[in-house]
């Protein structure tokens, strides 16, 4: 809702005189300028631009020193000639740019004339712009973190997602970064993770962060995994049945020795694949053990498909049927999803969880850095 009404205006440049459409009073915000670097910033309302010489003014905010340098640079560098149709706010930021006028406001202006291109015809080019003046403002700026979210917003929306992530990684690692504007951060977050390039709410900067404490005693998670018994007896006997195939007697060993832990240390080249693939049909063959308890994990996903193979293609050799889905074979990464999967049941997780990728990771340990901090010795390891 909004009051509008004629207003007379004077020219100060051209001493024009003519009428514009004012508008008094509002209750509509506008989203960005909701960041309320300057009070409560308002959808820009409209401003007297001259129908003689088209210039953009707001009368009390020119003296009439400002006038006469106005004047004298716009003869030289007319902006309203070289760059016509653009939004009102977009020449008086130029203007007070000429006059060199104090950096927030331009800044402020600037992202008025962002606002007021409501079709979105110069919003990369006048971001340009905001960005560039936003690289002369530093951290003893009371406005600095305020302004640097309007960035990553602007980032967001332009599609430099690369740049955005960037962005809200430099924020959530600054200790001096207000804990009150984390929430924008996590809305920021979730929108770039699905490439959303559209206009959000953002949440209300101005409302006070309130951690509300638990009254739950932390449960215990119920045992779900049942221990693995031993073997009855020890197995680090050569079998005399099993065909090692061209195993050395090192080898033989390697694959053989099923008693507790096997560190094998060999060079590439020397058999170790051929090694594991071998230690596991003995464990099926000789020790009855089942494929769902065999676990091969891998740093690789190349190392993981040639283990598959070679296991696969020595199977169908000997002619043993099993299914070899039923083996946990991969890598790292792969093996604790596929067992997520199967006790999700058993935990928290929701069934549409996404796994986190390495902005996630660094987002989630900066976002709870605070929690880290409290572990003994924790500034060792940061």
């Amino acid at each position: 809702m909004s009051t509008m009404g004629e207003v007379k205006c004077t020219c100060p440049f051209c001493k024009e005189k003519f009428k514009y459409m004012a508008q008094f009073s509002y209750s509509t915000f506008g989203q960005n300028l909701d960041f309320k670097p300057f009070g409560a910033a308002t959808i820009p309302t409209p401003i007297p631009k001259c129908p003689k010489c088209n210039i953009v003014f707001i009368e009390k905010l020119f003296s009439k020193k400002d006038v006469t340098v106005l004047k004298e640079r716009l003869e030289k560098d007319n902006i309203f000639e070289k760059e016509p149709d653009m939004p009102d706010y977009y020449y008086l930021a130029k203007e007070f740019e000429l006059l060199g006028k104090n950096n927030d406001e331009i800044i402020y202006y600037y992202n008025c004339a962002i606002w007021e291109d409501y079709e979105f015809k110069y919003f990369k080019h006048i971001t340009t712009l905001f960005f560039k003046q936003l690289k002369k403002v530093d951290n003893k700026n009371k406005n600095y973190y305020i302004y640097r979210l309007i960035e990553l917003d602007y980032l967001r929306r332009l599609k430099q997602f690369d740049n955005a992530k960037k962005l809200i990684l430099e924020l959530v690692e600054d200790k001096s970064f207000p804990e009150e504007y984390m929430p924008v951060l996590d809305k920021q977050h979730d929108l770039i993770k699905k490439k959303d390039t559209g206009e959000h709410e953002m949440p209300d900067l101005n409302k006070k962060v309130i951690k509300k404490k638990s009254d739950k005693p932390n449960k215990k998670p119920k045992e779900v995994f049942t221990p693995i018994k031993p073997l009855k007896k020890p197995i680090n006997e050569i079998s005399e049945t099993f065909d090692y195939g061209k195993a050395n007697e090192n080898q033989k060993t390697a694959i053989s020795t099923t008693d507790g832990a096997v560190l094998i240390t060999a060079g590439p080249g020397t058999g170790k694949t051929f090694t594991l693939v071998q230690r596991a049909l003995y464990l099926i063959q000789e020790k009855g053990v089942k494929p769902e308890e065999i676990m091969m994990a891998t740093f690789t996903e190349k190392a993981a498909k040639e283990l598959i193979t070679r296991i696969s293609n020595t199977l169908l050799k000997k002619k043993i049927l099993l299914n070899l889905n039923e083996m946990y074979i991969g890598t790292f990464h792969s093996i604790c999803l596929r067992f997520i999967k199967e006790n999700l049941e058993y935990s928290a997780i929701k069934k549409n969880y996404r796994t986190l990728d390495d902005f996630d990771q660094k987002y989630i340990i900066m976002r709870n850095m605070n929690q880290f901090e409290k572990i003994d010795n924790f500034h060792l390891v940061i």
